[in-house]
Formats: structure tokens, C-alpha cells, sequence
């Protein structure tokens, strides 16, 4: 993941700043995901969040948009509180070929610059496979029941 903080190429920005003993900021990110370092990496995500700190501590929200061909579409949610550079998200839930999936998102700082910071992401999920889901109600409540194929 490469975070490119100013210049061409930008991939977050500043979006508000706390006043106060707390400081704090806030801002908005579009990081874009490849699948490799080299000038031959390919594109495959964007990770798409909101991201609010105060000193020692930070909020993160992203939603991990796919955009190549295998999953394209498909999104992945993910959140943490982070005190650090290297850190998990907990994913919390997906879209697509990532329906209902949970998990967690490591993620460790591989190179830090004056312009981009890259970022190494392992993700690690669970995605339950169901043949087919019916809801019938019950007394005014949604009451699941699978039904496997045989």
C-alpha cells in the first residue's frame, strides 16, 4: 500500500484539526493497493477510509475497494484503534466474493519518505460459505434457516 502524502499523486489529505490540549486530526485517505513493489506491480484495491487521531492514538476506518479483475467490486470493511506504525485492523465484514467475511488486516511499515510512506498488508479471513439462506418470521422476528444442498 503506498500512502503518498503530498505531491503528485497525493493519496490523502487533511480534512479537519482539533484546537486544544488534544490536537487531533482528521483525514481522508485513497491509498492505492499493488500486489508488489516493483515498477511491474498492478494496481489491485484502494484502501478508501476516514482516519482521526489524538496524540498516542489513532481511529482508523477503511473500506478495501477491489479493482482487478479477480474481485473486482468487491470490498472488504475494516477498523482499529492504533497506537503505532505497524498494526492490525479488524475486518468486520465485505462485499461481494468477501460476503460476510471477518478477520484482521496486518499491516507493517516498510519504508518511510519525506513524500510516501509503503506500507506491507497481510490479510488473514473467514468467509462462511452458505448453499442457500431462507428467513421466515416468527412472532414478528427474522429467524434464519439454512437449507443445504444435497
Amino acid at each position: 500500500m503506498r500512502r503518498t502524502k503530498s505531491g503528485l499523486g497525493r493519496s490523502q489529505a487533511v480534512v479537519g484539526a482539533g484546537p486544544g490540549a488534544l490536537g487531533g486530526t482528521a483525514y481522508m485517505s485513497w491509498w492505492p493497493i499493488y500486489n508488489g513493489l516493483g515498477d511491474d506491480a498492478k494496481l489491485v484495491a484502494r484502501a478508501i477510509g476516514l482516519h482521526c487521531g489524538v496524540p498516542g492514538y489513532g481511529f482508523h476506518t477503511l473500506t478495501f475497494a477491489f479493482e482487478d479483475d479477480r474481485f473486482k467490486g468487491a470490498t472488504l470493511q475494516a477498523m482499529g484503534i492504533v497506537p503505532g506504525e505497524d498494526e492490525d485492523y479488524s475486518i468486520v465484514g465485505g462485499t461481494g466474493e468477501f460476503a460476510m467475511v471477518n478477520g484482521v488486516v496486518n499491516r507493517v511499515v516498510l519504508t518511510t519518505g519525506e513524500q510516501m510512506d509503503i506500507d506491507r498488508l497481510t490479510i488473514t479471513g473467514l468467509i462462511p460459505v452458505l448453499n442457500e439462506l431462507q428467513v421466515f418470521f416468527f412472532s414478528g422476528r427474522a429467524v434464519p434457516l439454512i437449507a443445504t444442498r444435497g
